[in-house]
């Protein structure tokens, strides 16, 4: 395979294979779309925010913006990339937030955010119909507002709303490019109405959230050629082999090469999510796990079970910094320097069920910004440490942890004294998510066979007093 890579510093002057990859990854913060060449590596990429409407504490997102979006961002990933032509898309996505469609097949209403409040009580009446323990034996999780179904019932109950169809964020934009609708797997274990043991759409809970059995389409694995796309998306992209690529934390563990037994992801955005693969578990496993508040879903790599856990972390660190007036980037640095330099001074920041209402303790006259920084940063070191271990519980010791996403660096920091024997590496990937998602476009286009085949990134070994 004869591919030259892009040469860092020389964007007008861009050599190439006759095909590349292109990998969307639509998060809660950002959109992200990176071209690579067939070996892995990163020839152009684009990031974009991701447009929500907020009222209070409600987060709603326009589908068609959702998608535009990350039309722009890939366009502007290949732009460079003259007299090449994108030969595979893949495209992942944030779980949980379900754009809703007409039997036209267009977008019907806002979909609700992944971490929106609605749903709680929807989410209680679910372990009270369908019983917890039951409830976590077939989709792998414990009830919670988290899920799209008990949002999709509230919206149901309280909007009365009547859909034929709902899809993942990821699968819209997967529809829109290509004409097809289907749902990839790990995407469907996140909805709460997905059976992850059978691999089937558990019917009475989706009637029991007044949606018709159909309303979520068939269950495709990631990197599966669902369809080509359009033409009309202009030269570069039309014709492409389009594939889903999943959810995108566990993209991005692909994207990163960290698919053994004894690695564990930890990808740090919006949310912190901690990720393993795993064997086939049964019933009484997915139980344990879900008391634990860790859940398991189908993977993106093919026979294997994904473990996972999570708490807020660039959610609660902008929270914060709102708290003091700080909303930019620079701001978050100036805050990020003076909370190295404070003591916390009794302050104790704290969320209720790791993404609940945030709550701050013991403010006195020593309280300033640098104190309630730090506090906020022990609150997220003693949730790292409380999710690993529930992990290991049930999972076993991990050896390899490595670190993901756009607070990566700052979170290598200040983990290695508390690794123990576990070592900490950062891949020499700039965007894992699109990574993975670009090389599931590949497994779409035939030109990987299998995840197995795909090319791994080096890891950097991250060592104390380094980050």
């Amino acid at each position: 395979m004869d591919i030259v890579q892009k040469v860092a510093g020389l964007d007008n002057d861009v050599k190439m294979a006759p095909g590349i990859l292109l990998g969307i990854d639509v998060g809660t913060t950002m959109t992200k779309a990176a071209a690579f060449d067939l070996e892995g590596r990163e020839l152009g990429s684009s990031a974009l925010l991701t447009s929500w409407r907020v009222a209070g504490d409600w987060r709603e997102a326009d589908p068609d913006e959702l998608f535009d979006t990350a039309l722009d961002a890939a366009q502007r990933a290949i732009e460079r990339l003259r007299g090449s032509r994108v030969v595979g898309i893949g495209v992942c996505s944030m779980a949980e937030t379900t754009v809703l469609l007409n039997e036209e097949g267009e977008a019907s209403g806002p979909a609700v955010a992944w971490n929106d409040p609605r749903g709680a009580e929807e989410a209680k009446e679910l372990g009270e119909v369908f019983g917890e323990e039951t409830f976590a034996s077939r989709t792998g999780m414990w009830p919670s507002s988290i899920q799209s179904v008990a949002k999709l019932a509230h919206l149901s109950r309280k909007a009365s709303i009547s859909r034929p169809r709902g899809l993942s964020v990821a699968d819209w934009i997967v529809y829109r490019l290509c004409g097809v609708q289907a749902m990839e797997a790990s995407l469907a274990s996140r909805t709460g109405a997905f059976q992850v043991e059978t691999g089937e759409w558990w019917e009475e809970v989706l009637e029991w959230a007044g949606l018709g059995r159909d309303f979520f389409p068939d269950v495709v694995h990631a990197g599966q050629l669902v369809g080509r796309a359009s033409e009309e998306l202009g030269e570069g992209l039309g014709g492409a082999a389009v594939a889903p690529a999943g959810h995108d934390h566990l993209v991005v563990a692909v994207g990163a090469g960290v698919i053994g037994e004894g690695e564990v992801l930890d990808s740090v955005g919006t949310a912190e999510a901690l990720v393993r693969s795993l064997s086939r578990p049964n019933a009484a496993q997915l139980v344990a796990a879900a008391r634990r508040r860790l859940g398991t879903s189908r993977h993106v790599l093919p026979d294997r079970w994904a473990l996972l856990a999570g708490q807020s972390f660039g959610q609660l660190l902008r929270a914060v910094g709102a708290l003091v007036g700080i909303y930019d980037q620079d701001g978050m640095k100036r805050l990020e320097e003076l909370g190295r330099l404070a003591s916390p001074n009794g302050l104790v920041v704290e969320r209720e069920g790791g993404y609940g209402a945030l709550c701050i303790r013991g403010v006195t006259q020593a309280a300033s910004p640098g104190a309630l920084w730090r506090a906020a940063w022990e609150a997220l070191e003693r949730g790292w440490a409380e999710l690993l271990a529930r992990l290991e519980e049930v999972s076993g010791p991990a050896e390899e942890l490595v670190l993901t996403g756009g607070w990566a660096a700052a979170r290598a920091k200040r983990l290695p004294e508390a690794l123990g024997s576990r070592r900490l590496w950062l891949p020499e990937v700039r965007e894992a998510g699109a990574r993975g998602a670009a090389l599931f476009g590949g497994m779409a286009a035939g030109i990987y066979p299998d995840p197995a085949a795909f090319p791994r990134p080096a890891w950097q070994a991250v060592v104390a007093g380094q980050g």
